[in-house]
């Protein structure tokens, strides 16, 4: 060590392998206990807590050893419950002490220990005492206070726990005569409830939400009622408007104002751009057609108006029952808390289980599941079955296992005097609808990005997510 007029300056030199090096540094220091008429004093601040201390531990050693004669106060970071005195020696810790913690001990002990200190000719102990029982008292009082705002809290806690669960309950009955639960619904083959629906309906009874197949299969719709004629190349699948027809859908009519707003002929590859103004509008128009087409689905009474509540039920119950029992454990209360935290999870079981189909759209559905139903089998048995219903395989995310078919079996519409179906009068027209569809979903991907790197990373433009599955495993988005 060198000292200086500054400090003290030490360098150590721990050689060796791993482990923990200890330095040891000790001065002398005079005055830091008082002798006083009728007592000896020791009071410090030992730490002012200007720094965080993982383990901290004080050692005080008294000039005498008669630890009856000690009394010792402690304040700060830590308390009497870490304090422990054998032998005249004092010992505080070893304890944490986060950045605001200070630590002071005040330690009174007989003056004849300090024969050789002078002596202040005051009288002290009384006063000392009387300090130190204020301060005290002044601590208990502190922890009454926050023990007290604590059993409160803990009370209003058990009371708002009272009042959810009570709450949770009428709500899910109320919800549960309104709407009713989910059942399973049985596949049925009914034609009639298949003609019933568009394609792009029966992916958003099926999957939830309409898609790019979705949007590729009304475009196939369109084409088989004669109001658009299709047009392929190596590369593209163009459409061409003729005539609109009044007994088309909302969304149907929607996809045609979108995509012939300036033109009547249009072409798949206009889709895709690097326009950031050309991929928002087509963010736009995308999300408000398959809007439109979840509206005509609840139109047509097939989906209950319950999708916002039912989400908020399903997941905002839950999480505040889970954030009520979280907040008793941490107040020891583990008896109430585990079976709060059992009934918040079945909270959320019991309103997912509340229906969002209406009886005729489970039948649609039940409808739906009968034409999935051994698919592949219907079209080695039954290929009429499917292929009149196109649109609405190439919208559940079929078409490729249909289009198989249809290379493996080219001459099967060579018996009929007519197309089989208006489009199977383009040649490859299967390929194309595929590369369509591919193309559309590629087009929203890539749109998305543009978007949201335009937006700066933020999804305020609406509508980025596909909001949907798109069907089955048959190459579905």
């Amino acid at each position: 060590g060198e000292a200086g007029a500054g400090g003290t300056a030490t360098q150590a030199d721990g050689r060796g392998g791993k482990g923990t090096r200890t330095l040891t540094s000790g001065y002398s220091r005079a005055g830091v206990a008082h002798r006083y008429q009728d007592t000896a004093r020791f009071n410090r601040m030992l730490l002012t807590g200007s720094d965080a201390y993982q383990n901290v531990t004080v050692r005080i050693t008294l000039p005498g050893s008669a630890d009856g004669d000690i009394q010792t106060f402690v304040h700060g970071g830590m308390q009497a419950d870490a304090l422990t005195l054998s032998r005249g020696v004092i010992t505080l810790g070893p304890r944490s002490l986060v950045g605001e913690d200070w630590l002071e001990a005040d330690i009174l002990f007989p003056e004849a220990w300090l024969s050789d200190a002078r002596m202040i000719e005051l009288p002290m102990l009384a006063s000392i005492l009387e300090q130190e029982a204020a301060i005290a008292q002044e601590v208990a009082e502190r922890q009454r206070l926050t023990e007290e705002q604590a059993r409160n809290a803990v009370i209003a806690i058990l009371s708002g726990f009272g009042v959810y669960a009570i709450a949770a309950v009428i709500l899910f009955f109320s919800m549960r005569r309104k709407y009713g639960l989910r059942q399973a619904v049985r596949p049925v083959l009914d034609e009639g409830l298949l003609k019933d629906m568009t394609a792009a309906e029966a992916q958003v009874i099926k999957d939830g939400a309409a898609s790019a197949s979705g949007m590729s299969a009304t475009l196939l719709e369109l084409v088989e009622a004669g109001v658009l004629r299709m047009e392929t190349t190596e590369t593209d699948t163009c459409f061409t408007l003729l005539a609109r027809q009044e007994n088309l859908s909302a969304h149907q009519n929607l996809l045609l104002d979108w995509l012939f707003a300036t033109s009547g002929t249009f072409c798949i590859s206009e889709l895709d751009t690097e326009d950031a103004a050309a991929a928002a509008a087509f963010t736009n128009n995308y999300n408000g057609w398959k809007a439109q087409v979840l509206k005509d689905v609840r139109e047509h009474g097939w989906l209950f108006e319950n999708g916002a509540v039912r989400s908020l039920c399903f997941i905002g119950i839950p999480c505040v029952g889970l954030a009520l029992s979280f907040f008793l454990l941490r107040h020891g209360l583990w008896q109430i808390a585990v079976p709060g935290i059992v009934l918040s999870l079945l909270f959320g079981f019991a309103f997912s289980r509340i229906r969002k189909r209406t009886d005729a759209g489970d039948a649609h559905l039940a409808a739906i599941d009968g034409f999935l139903l051994n698919y592949e089998d219907k079209l080695t048995e039954n290929p009429e079955s499917i292929l009149s219903h196109t649109p609405l395989a190439m919208a559940l995310g079929y078409l490729e296992p249909l289009a198989a078919w249809i290379d493996d079996h080219p001459n099967y519409a060579d018996s009929y005097n007519d197309p089989l179906f208006t489009y199977w009068a383009y040649s490859g027209w299967h390929h194309s609808m595929m590369n369509a569809d591919r193309s559309i979903r590629e087009a929203q991907s890539n749109n998305a990005r543009i978007v949201n790197e335009t937006s700066g990373g933020s999804s305020s433009s609406g509508g980025i997510s596909s909001g949907g599955s798109g069907g089955s495993s048959h190459g579905a988005w």
